[in-house]
């Protein structure tokens, strides 16, 4: 690319060449001048990154404790808030509970569905294509997958832009017809896995997952199914039955 790009300003007429030469000299300084400043502001913020840390380590140290002495207290704390609260409230703890568990338990299953299922379109359009180490590209594709807001797109764009830059267009069409189908049905599918595992119908899901986008942005497609199974585990232990008896008096 770098030799293609040189033959391109040599090809041009004098005058041309020296405009183009000062603008790369321009944006070489641009380039120049953001990398020293972005080292000055990095070497200016070291001394408060060290000092920071002995307040680090001591929030550590302190939190290492606390866990240990509350997993020793644990059977002395259980007791205590097993005495402080009557037994029907502790039944309807005990149910959601049991809800939120099993819903959790659901999410990482729908998931590992979910990857598994975009590793293997993936691995099949990446054959077809005739892509060399399609099954490396698939393993790092499936760990993308699992990072929130990112997804494969954290592989497939870049890859897509180098080869329109690069022109290899047969590559570039097919790559963005293979991405766009993992998307769309990943889309599809999310909504139905999610609803099987979590036992929410997938109109419920799907529109939740609507609201909580809408609201919360993209944290609310991964809030919303927590949020709707912990609203039915309070609808289905009576919570709030209680709380409207309550209020009536």
């Amino acid at each position: 690319m770098y030799e293609k790009v040189l033959s391109y300003i040599d090809s041009l007429d004098q005058g041309y060449q020296e405009t183009v030469k000062n603008y790369i000299a321009t944006i070489s300084d641009l380039i120049a001048s953001g990398g020293a400043s972005f080292l000055q502001a990095a070497i200016s913020n070291i001394p408060m990154f060290i000092a920071a840390i002995p307040s680090s380590v001591t929030n550590i140290v302190f939190i290492l404790i606390a866990s240990c002495m509350i997993s020793y207290e644990m059977d002395r704390i259980h007791s205590f808030f097993k005495g402080a609260f009557p037994t029907h409230i502790q039944s309807i703890q005990n149910k959601i509970a049991s809800h939120f568990k099993l819903a959790v338990v659901g999410y990482f299953r729908a998931q590992l569905i979910l990857v598994f299922t975009t590793a293997c379109i993936i691995l099949i359009g990446l054959l077809i294509l005739q892509v060399e180490h399609a099954l490396t590209i698939v393993l790092f594709a499936a760990i993308a997958d699992i990072i929130p807001y990112v997804g494969t797109g954290i592989i497939f764009i870049p890859w897509i832009m180098f080869c329109f830059i690069t022109g290899n267009y047969t590559l570039t069409i097919g790559l963005s017809i293979l991405y766009g189908f993992v998307v769309i049905l990943r889309q599809i599918l999310e909504p139905k896995v999610l609803s099987s595992s979590i036992g929410i119908h997938p109109l419920v899901m799907l529109i939740g997952m609507f609201i909580g986008l809408k609201v919360l942005g993209f944290i609310g497609i991964f809030l919303s199914p927590i949020l709707l199974v912990l609203f039915k585990g309070l609808m289905e232990t009576g919570v709030f039955h209680l709380v409207f008896k309550y209020i009536k008096g």
